[in-house]
Parts: C-alpha cells; sequence; structure tokens
C-alpha cells in the first residue's frame, strides 16, 4: 500500500497540469489518505482503496480526461470506502474530500 501511496505522490509532483498550490493541497490529501488506510486492518483492504485512488488521481490529472472513466473511478473509489463508513468514518471522510476536490480541479 505505501508503494502505491507514494507512486500516486509522484505522478501528482511530475504533473504539469497542476499548480503548485493544487500538488500541495493534493498531496496532503494523499498523505492523509495514506494515515487512515494504515487504521484498516485488512491490508488487502487497504491496497484495494490505494489502487482505485491511483486510477481516480491518474485520471483526474490526465491532459485529456476520459470523463466516463473519471465518474466510474470516482464512484468506484466512494463505494469501496464505504464499506468502512462505521468503523473508519474518518476515512470515508478523507476519500469524499479528495473526491470532491479531484472533482473540482476541472482540468
Amino acid at each position: 500500500m505505501n508503494s502505491t501511496i507514494e507512486n500516486i505522490i509522484n505522478k501528482i509532483n511530475q504533473n504539469e497540469n497542476l499548480t503548485n498550490e493544487q500538488k500541495t493541497e493534493l498531496v496532503s490529501l494523499i498523505d492523509s489518505l495514506k494515515k487512515e488506510l494504515s487504521n484498516i486492518s485488512e491490508p488487502q483492504q487497504a491496497q484495494e482503496i490505494a489502487n482505485v485512488t491511483k486510477t481516480t488521481v491518474a485520471e483526474a490529472i490526465r491532459h485529456q480526461k476520459d470523463i466516463d472513466l473519471f465518474d466510474n473511478s470516482i464512484h468506484s473509489l466512494t463505494s469501496s470506502a464505504k464499506t468502512f463508513e462505521t468503523s473508519h468514518p474518518d476515512l470515508l471522510k478523507t476519500i469524499e474530500t479528495i473526491t470532491l476536490y479531484l472533482s473540482d480541479l476541472g482540468i
């Protein structure tokens, strides 16, 4: 999971479509996600959420984003987090914040 999160952060920092402010904010959100994922007792589930996050972020910051793929990724990410709504409410809040931020980027 940690390597996936680091890969996401590297992609964000290397992206030319994001401003430095957007990069900083998005990296901060991903760091929050990493913290929340570390609280999940099932590593496989944490890895699944990290993988879906990677796909979602990659699509959100692409120069020519595929809207359908992005929408499906957002839905998949939110759905995977809802499993933890009761046991890890902060994880759900973090993912909702990330998906809202990515949706509002408007790249």
